[in-house]
């Protein structure tokens, strides 16, 4: 890739995330029409996106249907029974034994999905080195 193709990276990213101003779009399609790197580049740009709006989408399916029922859960409790169930999460939640714990779980959950993210990382760029080599 030339300088020009290295500043135009950014530019792919945008037209790919849809923020790129109209009047730039021409020129970075015209440049791509004679660019086999960079046409590359969108493809790869194209399928990394793809990828991860898929993986989004799935979490925000879940998330809705786990919210949905926690919050019909909710409903399900008298007033009396609501205000037992809040007495006893704010006393477990001041209980600094349980606030020591839920640290440790946070610090354990963010350490494992670091882990995680990182393979993911990795996966990605063995991926972007096949397609570089099939593509070549």
């Amino acid at each position: 890739m030339s300088d020009k193709c290295d500043n135009l990276k950014d530019k792919i990213a945008e037209l790919i995330s849809g923020t790129l101003p109209d009047s730039e779009i021409n020129a970075i399609q015209e440049h791509k029409e004679h660019c086999k790197d960079c046409a590359e580049f969108e493809q790869v740009l194209r399928a990394e996106d793809a990828l991860l709006t898929h993986l989004f989408d799935g979490f925000d399916r879940d998330l809705d249907r786990q919210q949905d029922e926690v919050i019909k859960a909710i409903g399900c409790f008298s007033s009396t029974t609501k205000d037992r169930i809040l007495t006893t999460i704010r006393a477990i939640i001041d209980n600094p034994v349980v606030k020591l714990a839920a640290a440790a779980a946070v610090i354990a959950f963010v350490t494992f999905n670091c882990v995680r993210a990182m393979s993911w990382v990795q996966e990605l760029e063995r991926f972007m080195n096949i397609c570089s080599v099939t593509i070549k």
